[in-house]
């Protein structure tokens, strides 16, 4: 069987299913005070961890043949991920790049020089690595876990590749994350925006949040601390780095934004980078992406000293080119009507609320037909009520997938039900994401007002696909 984009998922799922528990295992809650008072509350994960490194040491250890770039936090990981893996590609340097989950296609995950490999490629890789895997699983009573399974394919992709350097994004947290397997000294760590998501496991308190995305900082690492940090923040993550000062470094130090607006959008009239500056044209949906442009940018020197780069030799067009779901602006038609619908995967209050702000920068005024769903429960109000001034009104819907335990999404759908979420000028619930979107399209060509869809990246899958017929 050949083996594709459309059935690579299926064939990852089914290997999830050789030796797999009767029901669904729950995670638990780890704060670092639980853990300093009774370690044993991570022994699970920690064994679980050394049985994916006996995996991967089966699949030859492709984790220790490539430099990485590994990236915590809580928003804007993705985005930093994209354009470093970009600028290492404009730099001629052979690199993979790792990011999740998938929007459209699951080649989104593992790419190679910025690009999505060929279906080839796919077809050649997948074949042997679930040989290779099925072999090993059926030969133990272990199980691993989808995200394991599609994190160790990517490395194994890279090895066959020879990528020189990899960007990894972390799942969620970091100590206790299935990419935390990296050990060469000479890995670069990036800590993006932190902020509250996935309490359930992480905590609840930015101590704990903390501790969680700081633990993939080992010994003689290099550490980039984001621009969008809190000095709290920072000096929490510097307590806990087992690394000299001189291994950290920060961007807000090292590089300085200037705008101005033109007629056509807007000039950066200053961006300055160690001491470098250059100025262009940028398109107001590329604003945003200018703080993760200066991570990445102090990301990808780290990683390739004594390697230098001119920053004025860099194509951004290129490098703040589209990313899947992040502010995607699309047009359909439909009846000969022409409607504007932005995708974008912000899921947590934090995303949600740098989204309104980007929204707003673009255009103060405008008002949006708001398509919504999300599986964070606990997130739902506080996340539309952020989304209520943009608001014209709020069309919500559920989703389902194949990758997780649904019944999350299920309490969502319940709390999306709810009378008392009834916050817009206007608000309707529709269960299929479907005619959901319909509706949010004939509302639409009343109004002349464009579609936000929000609130999660497989929710915006979903309605894309409904988009395509």
């Amino acid at each position: 069987m050949t083996i594709d984009s459309n059935n690579f998922l299926d064939s990852l799922l089914d290997l999830t299913e050789i030796n797999a528990p009767k029901s669904w295992p729950a995670k638990a809650r780890i704060t670092k005070q639980g853990y300093l008072d009774d370690p044993a509350v991570a022994d699970s994960l920690i064994s679980q961890k050394e049985i994916f490194i006996e995996f991967l040491t089966h699949l030859g250890s492709p984790q220790n043949k490539f430099k990485v770039i590994h990236v915590s936090g809580t928003s804007g990981k993705g985005s930093t991920c994209t354009l470093t893996s970009r600028i290492l590609t404009q730099n001629g340097i052979q690199n993979g790049l790792f990011i999740t989950p998938f929007v459209y296609n699951i080649r989104e995950v593992f790419q190679i020089n910025s690009s999505m490999i060929s279906q080839e490629n796919l077809d050649k890789y997948a074949t042997k690595f679930i040989k290779l895997t099925r072999t090993w699983l059926e030969s133990t009573s272990i199980w691993l876990t989808y995200h394991e399974l599609i994190f160790a394919f990517s490395c194994y992709l890279f090895d066959m590749e020879k990528v020189k350097i990899a960007v990894i994004e972390c799942f969620m947290g970091g100590r206790f994350d299935n990419t935390n397997i990296f050990t060469r000294p000479d890995k670069t760590c990036v800590i993006t925006a932190i902020g509250k998501d996935h309490e359930q496991f992480l905590g609840d308190t930015t101590e704990d949040i903390v501790w969680h995305k700081s633990g993939i900082i080992q010994s003689n690492n290099t550490l980039i601390l984001g621009n969008n940090l809190t000095q709290q923040q920072k000096k929490l993550i510097k307590t806990e780095a087992i690394i000299p000062d001189k291994n950290i470094h920060n961007v807000q130090s090292n590089y300085h934004i200037q705008t101005s607006k033109n007629d056509d959008g807007v000039k950066i009239i200053n961006y300055t980078w160690h001491k470098q500056s250059l100025e262009w044209d940028l398109k107001p949906d590329q604003i945003y992406l200018l703080p993760n442009l200066a991570t990445a940018l102090l990301g990808a020197e780290m990683a390739i000293k004594p390697q230098l780069f001119d920053l004025n030799e860099l194509d951004y067009n290129k490098i703040l080119g589209p990313l899947p779901a992040r502010l995607e602006l699309k047009t359909i038609y439909r009846n000969q009507i022409q409607t504007q619908i932005i995708l974008d995967g912000a899921h947590n209050q934090q995303k949600i609320g740098f989204l309104r702000d980007r929204l707003v920068e673009i255009d103060p005024k405008q008002k949006y037909i708001v398509l919504f769903s999300s599986g964070k429960g606990d997130q739902i109000l506080d996340m539309l009520k952020i989304l209520k001034p943009i608001s014209h009104s709020i069309i919500a819907s559920t989703f389902q997938i194949k990758l997780k335990d649904n019944r999350k999404i299920k309490e969502s759908v319940q709390l999306l039900q709810s009378e008392e979420i009834l916050l817009a000028h206007k608000y309707i619930f529709e269960t299929d994401p479907e005619k959901a979107l319909k509706l949010a399209i004939k509302e639409a060509a009343e109004t002349s007002l464009p579609i936000l869809c929000t609130g999660s990246f497989y929710f915006v899958g979903v309605v894309n696909e409904c988009l395509e017929f």
